[in-house]
């Protein structure tokens, strides 16, 4: 006669003894006692794994809380029993560690059996457990073993730095599961970069990332070599996914910068300042400082930041800064003041802003000089107005007689009005003429020369120049040559 306890799952989470109690009269035994032993294992699988299909992989099913190895049962991601020879498949049923009481059972796929799968989303393998000391015991449920098969690439991460400045290129090198074996680095014309350190060139390996399944290696450029558009070479050996120096090729560009400096300004109107980027093919981020040296917001009051364009036949980005006259005008500006820009690759975003270059602006004083003259009655003469502190042609000039009627160049009595142009060589001036024909200069006389510029908000304003004029009387005299004569 069998009699069966059935133990709830509730109940039956540690190994426990229970005991059957026997009465039997014709043995004469009355609640005679016999040991029975319901003993547990665990299952717990190395899931999620993380994989790829290149090489051989090893799934595993740890069995734990077991002092007799167990049976141990597979299924694949179809959920067909795989059998302990099935061609291509490694089964390995584990003993029993006496430490832990762990049973490490595992299961070896070959990369053929895996390349025939399709891995472009997590397989679920399966591995289940049944007891061999008591052999009446049920094989447990299957427990599942996921495997994420990852994609091999390299990321090439280029620079795009101001010229003859460091730069740092890397290659992301992602769909690990392990460090890689090697890795190298070459020139553009493949020669190696042999050892860390040669000719300055620095490498770093780097190491694997179990978060990102990845590692990266960089390639620091020396500013010396790095005064040109290069591309060099991550040369990458990864025995899991069977790559033998695979290269992938990283750009390292460089770009100029310009300003338009020294730069002469007035503080009367609005003044632009000019950065000039070169060696561009994508437009790049521009910085500016202020005077101060703090950096100036792209909105900032009574500024107006152009990022520019490239232009495609020159390969040159022009950015400007509009600073309002209200600003300059809070400025103290008896001496050059100096703006900076920098500029920051948009195309290589992790590449490091340049230094900042200097734009250097001189203020220029507007004045107006009067030239005047001092001839004999009835000669021409010629007077003038130099105009100083300017950066570009006058806007208007006009001469006046000193009741304010105007005077017209060539008109009535001949005057010869000469505007001038502006010259930077010299004084940042312009001198205009006024010629006054013999006819009319026969009388000290005051005139003015009528100066409008819009760079310093002068509108008509007047300048009296004076035209003065002296008489000469001989004496006619008679004389002679024994004593000394005097003429007047």
């Amino acid at each position: 006669q069998t009699t069966i306890l059935t133990v709830p799952a509730l109940q039956n989470k540690a190994d426990a003894v229970y005991s059957c109690a026997i009465t039997s009269t014709e043995h004469g035994k009355a609640a005679h006692k016999t040991a029975v032993n319901s003993n547990i294992f665990t299952i717990a699988p190395v899931t999620p794994m993380k994989a790829t299909t290149s090489v051989a992989q090893t799934l595993t099913c740890n069995i734990g809380d077991v002092t007799e190895a167990v049976e141990v049962s597979w299924k694949n991601s179809a959920g067909v029993d795989i059998a302990t020879d099935a061609a291509g498949h490694t089964f390995t049923k584990g003993s029993v560690d006496s430490e832990t009481n762990v049973q490490k059972s595992t299961l070896t796929i070959g990369a053929t059996q895996l390349q025939a799968l399709t891995t472009t989303s997590a397989l679920t393998w399966k591995c289940a457990a049944k007891s061999t000391a008591y052999e009446d015991s049920a094989i447990s449920t299957f427990q599942d073993v996921v495997v994420d098969f990852l994609t091999y690439a390299v990321a090439p991460k280029g620079s795009e730095v101001l010229t003859g400045t460091a730069a740092t290129v890397s290659c992301v090198v992602s769909g690990l599961t392990k460090e890689l074996n090697d890795v190298a680095w070459h020139k553009g014309d493949d020669s190696s970069i042999t050892h860390d350190g040669e000719e300055g060139y620095q490498i770093a390996a780097g190491s694997y990332d179990p978060d990102s399944n990845s590692q990266t290696t960089i390639l620091t450029v020396p500013a010396l070599q790095n005064k040109a558009d290069a591309v060099y070479s991550c040369a990458i050996t990864s025995t899991e996914h069977g790559k033998a120096a695979h290269k992938t090729a990283v750009n390292s560009n460089i770009f100029t910068i310009a300003p338009v400096t020294p730069m002469k300004a007035t503080t009367s109107v609005a003044q632009t300042l000019t950065c000039n980027i070169g060696d561009v093919t994508e437009a790049v981020e521009v910085s500016w400082k202020n005077s101060a040296g703090v950096d100036i917001a792209t909105d900032a009051a009574g500024h107006t930041f152009t990022k520019g364009s490239v232009d495609s036949e020159t390969n040159v980005q022009k950015s400007t800064l509009t600073i309002g006259a209200t600003q300059l005008q809070a400025l103290t500006t008896t001496s050059a003041l100096t703006w900076k820009c920098a500029a920051k690759s948009e195309a290589h975003a992790n590449s490091a802003i340049s230094a900042f270059e200097d734009v250097v602006v001189t203020f220029l004083t507007f004045a107006v000089a009067p030239v005047g003259s001092e001839v004999v009655t009835g000669a021409p003469a010629t007077i003038s107005c130099v105009v100083t502190g300017l950066t570009k042609d006058l806007t208007g000039v006009a001469w006046q007689k000193a009741n304010g009627d105007p005077i017209t160049d060539g008109g009535a009595g001949s005057y010869q009005i000469t505007v001038g142009s502006y010259q930077s060589e010299s004084d940042d001036g312009q001198t205009t003429i006024l010629t006054v024909p013999g006819s009319l200069n026969t009388e000290d006389t005051s005139y003015s020369c009528v100066i409008s510029s819009t760079e310093h908000g002068v509108t008509e304003q007047k300048t009296a120049v004076t035209s003065n004029i002296f008489t000469i009387s001989p004496v006619e005299m008679k004389a002679t040559t024994a004593v000394a004569q005097t003429l007047t």
